[in-house]
């Protein structure tokens, strides 16, 4: 094994040409790769996924509902002077902005209740009237077609219809004369929310009429972080300009995206400061050991050139890795300048390079191969973020072997 190390030191000392364009080529991969990659900062993939918990995080992850951003309008004025009209302007003032400057980032937005889903409901409840009945239901219904309750049905309907109202109702009267239909929409009543807000005009507005609730439907889901950070900037400027710049309303607003990014951009700054940290440490440990500034450059190198290789493969296998991952991954940095200190180390002993290589390459390798194979083992576990750490760091130790016999021989 040692000599197929030096017979490739010994090549690309004969033709440094043939380095510079391996290396090159590389580089070039690593640059591709990195600017195709996909973080991925969804804090549910570092737990271990039992069948039911995948389960449960589809459907979480596809209920709709859960990827609403609520906005709270209130009135910050506390002295009485505005009134619930006011409340409202502010709150159409708020809307047309956001439709506006948001525009292309949301797929709906509406804090009045929708009126065409009326016709829709209706619709549903006739189809399915048997699904909405419960057994009580059936007694009532055979009061309801008993000959005298038919006629005096019949009779009150007549006379609706002779009334204005009847542009409205003639239809739902034609399809239910007798208002069986009454029994599945009472039903309905179960599905209510919290009873703390109610309607006026057709606001949404708390019970002490001091708050108004404004729905955003992203048309982008939580996971797309990229994206639904833009979206988000945009609407703090938009909210901070019409409502918060002033003295007498509020707004605030929260949901699955707003939370989503929040983790994402806290993950991220995790991340960079946690590699920042172990670079300046593991640079300046180094560097007081040997007195020298060479031995951590060439120490972090294959580091460096390693993470990214392994960034770039996955990037073009996968598409996406982990943010969390790569953060946990930063630990390898101490296992891998390991190797680099070993043969700087031998090679100041011997000062031979070929000496160097022969002594030390096998020993390198072994560890090299036995730390891949025990990071692989992850890949085993039920737990994305891990699977992305095992391919990460397996790769990184694998490929920082060339690098490290071409540090030492140019050591």
């Amino acid at each position: 094994m040692s000599n197929l190390f030096i017979s490739i030191y010994l090549l690309f000392a004969q033709k440094r040409w043939l380095f510079w364009l391996f290396f090159g080529a590389a580089l070039l991969f690593i640059l591709l790769g990195i600017s195709r990659i996909r973080f991925v900062e969804d804090i549910s993939g570092s737990s271990l996924k039992a069948e039911n918990q995948t389960r449960f995080n589809f459907v979480v992850s596809h209920f709709r509902f859960a990827e609403k951003l609520v906005i709270n309008l209130s009135m910050a004025d506390t002295t009485g002077s505005l009134r619930e009209d006011d409340l409202c302007l502010a709150a159409d003032s708020l809307a047309v902005a956001i439709n506006s400057a948001c525009r292309g980032y949301i797929s709906k937005l509406y804090y009045k209740p929708d009126d065409s889903i009326f016709p829709e409901l209706m619709s549903c409840t006739r189809e399915y009237l048997p699904l909405f009945l419960e057994e009580g239901d059936y007694p009532l219904i055979d009061t309801m077609i008993s000959p005298g309750n038919i006629d005096k049905a019949i009779r009150k309907d007549y006379r609706q219809l002779l009334t204005p109202a009847s542009i409205i109702s003639s239809s739902q009267i034609i399809s239910d004369p007798l208002g069986i239909q009454g029994l599945a929409l009472g039903k309905l009543k179960a599905l209510q929310g919290s009873e703390q807000y109610e309607s006026y005009n057709g606001y949404i507005i708390s019970k002490d009429h001091r708050h108004l609730l404004i729905f955003i439907s992203p048309a982008n889901p939580p996971g797309e972080t990229g994206r639904n950070s833009e979206f988000l900037k945009k609407l703090d400027r938009v909210i901070d300009k019409k409502i918060n710049s002033g003295r007498e309303f509020r707004a605030e607003y929260f949901g699955a995206a707003a939370v989503a990014v929040g983790n994402a951009e806290r993950v991220k700054k995790d991340i960079i400061l946690t590699l920042l940290i172990a670079f300046l440490a593991i640079f300046m440990l180094l560097g007081f050991y040997f007195r020298s500034l060479q031995v951590p450059v060439f120490g972090l190198l294959p580091a460096v050139f390693g993470g990214g290789l392994a960034i770039a493969i996955i990037a073009f296998v996968k598409g996406s890795v982990s943010a969390i991952a790569l953060g946990i991954g930063s630990v390898i940095l101490g296992l891998i300048i390991d190797y680099s200190l070993y043969l700087i180390n031998q090679y100041r002993k011997c000062g031979d390079i070929k000496q160097t290589l022969r002594e030390m390459s096998q020993s390198i390798v072994v560890c090299a191969l036995t730390s891949a194979g025990a990071f692989l083992c992850l890949v085993f576990l039920e737990s994305s973020v891990l699977h992305d750490l095992g391919w990460f760091a397996s790769i990184s130790v694998v490929r920082n072997l060339p690098q490290h016999f071409h540090q030492s021989s140019t050591r």
